[in-house]
């Protein structure tokens, strides 16, 4: 009977010391040994909000895949703070679907809903729904919180903001318009769900107080502004810990972050990529930063640190250009003696060529899943 073949000799010291290093960077960074709080202990807008892993009503040993067939394309998608509806938005398409396990169905048809609001309730009614057509083709999509539950805002090509009241469906609440040239990206604030920011290609984002609308002229005055310098800003996101700070990536590659109490320079500016910087995404420790880029990578940034020439603490190498970026929700894991809150994975997004998503591990260091996409 044959021998049992040998085992794989040991790696060369330098490799297990930079196995072991990494190991140490990712067990120290991207894990935590104290549990969030629960759903039931929900607190107010000042508040962090609660970490919720999974879809709910699902167990952990069940399928967690959804999916809503809508035959139009879709700029944005954006989840609601409970995880029970979602607001999709488009070109052509503003509505809202439900979430219930592992189904979606289509609740309210925004867009309907407005152009139906507007012929029937402004001025000239008929050529109502033509002046809507701008504000509607819609960039980006974000859901508020807290006491702003009910308010979404939409980005517009136009460079226009506006805000929506969903108790109020086919309502304009505002229209902000600060910006003269298309509005990439909103953000709002993950403590205080009044405060919006917009990313513009204007090289400026600004910092909008939904506190000051005023509603008799259906708009609002920005409270702040931050310059990009000249280049054009991709994408802009709150700090998820600290509800001063937030970042932006630029189109010249440069990420920024800053206080938004100090509109006079950025915190910490760093030549990230050498190529458009499409997304950004916090790590939910709120000390690292991932940025993607049209340069084919993913650079993890340590914002511990504010050392303006640092080097990335990781670089993902993509197969195509990165167009967006998201760290995976912190989830719960039994591997240790006493299980972790743990977010090692994040996922990339390319462009309509290369419809496929990639789930990449840092406790791998390789792509753990790749899913082919379609229209949907």
């Amino acid at each position: 009977m044959p021998a049992d073949p040998p085992p794989a000799p040991p790696l060369p010291p330098q490799r297990q010391q930079a196995r072991n290093a990494f190991t140490r960077f990712v067990q120290q960074s991207f894990t935590s040994y104290s549990r969030p709080p629960s759903q039931a202990q929900a607190r107010p807008d000042s508040a962090r909000p609660p970490l919720q892993p999974r879809i709910p009503g699902l167990s952990s040993l069940s399928s967690q895949d959804a999916s809503h067939k809508t035959g139009l394309d879709i700029s944005a998608v954006h989840i609601n703070q409970e995880r029970t509806h979602a607001v999709l938005a488009g070109r052509e398409i503003l509505k809202t679907v439900r979430i219930t396990g592992t189904k979606c169905a289509e609740e309210t048809n925004l867009r309907a809903a407005i152009i139906n609001y507007a012929s029937h309730h402004q001025a000239g009614a008929p050529s109502a729904p033509t002046r809507h057509r701008d504000t509607l083709e819609i960039h980006d999509v974000k859901w508020s919180h807290g006491s702003y539950s009910t308010h979404i805002a939409t980005a517009a090509a136009n460079g226009k903001v506006v805000l929506y009241d969903l108790n109020r469906t086919g309502v304009e609440l505002a229209q902000l318009h600060e910006h003269h040239r298309q509005v990439h990206k909103l953000a709002f604030n993950p403590h205080q769900g009044y405060l919006l920011l917009s990313g513009s290609r204007d090289a400026t984002a600004r910092l909008w107080d939904l506190r000051d609308m005023k509603k008799d002229v259906m708009s609002c005055p920005s409270r702040d502004r931050y310059s990009g310098q000249s280049e054009g800003i991709r994408d802009i996101k709150w700090s998820p810990t600290d509800g001063v700070e937030f970042a932006f990536g630029t189109e010249n590659g440069v990420i920024q972050r800053w206080d938004y109490r100090m509109n006079r320079a950025p915190k910490l500016k760093i030549n990230a990529h050498d190529k458009t910087c499409y997304a950004i995404d916090w790590h939910p420790d709120g000390k690292h930063l991932a940025s993607a880029s049209a340069d084919r990578s993913v650079r993890i940034w340590d914002f511990s640190s504010d050392q303006r020439r640092q080097k990335p603490a990781w670089i993902i190498r993509t197969p195509y250009p990165v167009f967006n970026a998201q760290w995976r929700p912190p989830f719960w894991s039994p591997d240790q003696e006493h299980g972790v809150w743990q977010c090692t994975q994040l996922v990339t997004a390319y462009d309509r060529d290369h419809p496929v998503v990639h789930v990449w591990d840092f406790r791998l260091r390789r792509a753990l899943r790749s899913e082919g996409g379609g229209q949907t």
